[in-house]
């Protein structure tokens, strides 16, 4: 069975049978020919490839001939992730932003390449559960502005997990995988995290292509979920960030408001902000209303921002 096939499989029947077969395939390589596989991938010329030779490219890294038919099939550490309704997401965007348009996926005919996705798709990219990682991976200068975008869940949020934490790997209640099949896997899983967190700046933009693939093409989004959970690129190892299919966000997150704040003193790893304004979607609005920051009455937004 080809592994992207599990993801619409009942969860438990999924989870027996992706782990029966990357146990299976992994039996298949030695960690040394894994090894020799990602080095090769990592010494490719990005630059001059075309989209579809990176594809192969990653085939070629994850892709194993199935122990039954031969054909080549996907070792890929899936998993899904979710968080619970009333759960708060955050997006932030340099300056000051009052339309509620800005809040929202850009639209299509402005979007670029990105992380994980293809230029004029758009996507909604939002940190779970903390700010200051948001504004980690905008990464906005002392003194300048930042507007954080606020969200809530209305209802849980179903994900696909890539690059899950070595010690989810394989059921740690599973005393049938043996230490070299763990050792295997944790090596695909260390390709995925450096894929997904490799620093992209002006004029490598086409590396974005690598993950981007992966996600799309590989470990696309089903039906039942509503985007990604993917490794945070500033706080590498410790934090995710989440992204978002556009009508996935329009029905499973609300718009709660904005802060528009000054940056006093960029993160490392805390931020410390001078809050002026929050402002909030009024019903048939085109635009936020603001009011002065009210620490009493804002707060609540941000239960895991320090003061």
């Amino acid at each position: 069975m080809d592994i992207r096939q599990i993801a619409h499989m009942d969860p438990n029947q999924a989870k027996e049978s992706l782990i029966a077969t990357q146990k299976a395939l992994l039996d298949k390589l030695s960690e040394r020919e894994i090894m020799r596989r990602i080095n090769r991938f990592r010494d490719l010329p990005f630059r001059t490839m075309s989209y579809e030779e990176i594809e192969d490219a990653i085939g070629k890294v994850l892709q194993i001939e199935g122990p039954h038919s031969g054909e080549p099939q996907w070792i890929l550490p899936w998993r899904t992730g979710n968080y619970p309704a009333g759960y708060f997401f955050y997006r932030v965007r340099k300056g000051f932003i009052c339309r509620i348009s800005d809040c929202l996926a850009p639209p299509a005919e402005i979007v670029n390449l990105g992380r994980l996705n293809k230029a004029n798709e758009p996507v909604l990219y939002t940190s779970p559960c903390n700010p200051t990682i948001a504004l980690d991976e905008v990464g906005i200068p002392t003194g300048e502005l930042a507007s954080i975008i606020v969200y809530r869940s209305n209802e849980q949020v179903d994900l696909t997990w890539i690059g899950a934490d070595d010690s989810d790997a394989f059921d740690p209640g599973d005393s049938e995988s043996s230490e070299s099949q763990t050792t295997k896997l944790s090596l695909f899983l260390d390709f995925l995290k450096h894929e997904f967190t490799r620093d992209v700046g002006g004029g490598t933009e086409y590396l974005y292509q690598i993950s981007e693939i992966i996600a799309n093409g590989i470990l696309p989004v089903t039906p039942d979920r509503d985007g990604w959970i993917y490794p945070s690129v500033s706080r590498r190892g410790e934090f995710v960030n989440v992204c978002f299919l556009p009508d996935r966000a329009s029905r499973k997150l609300q718009l709660v408001g904005v802060l528009l704040a000054e940056i006093i003193d960029r993160g490392n790893p805390d931020w410390t902000l001078r809050n002026l304004y929050f402002g909030y979607p009024q019903p048939g609005l085109a635009l936020l209303d603001f009011e002065l920051f009210d620490s009493e009455k804002h707060d609540r937004h941000f239960p895991t921002m320090k003061r």
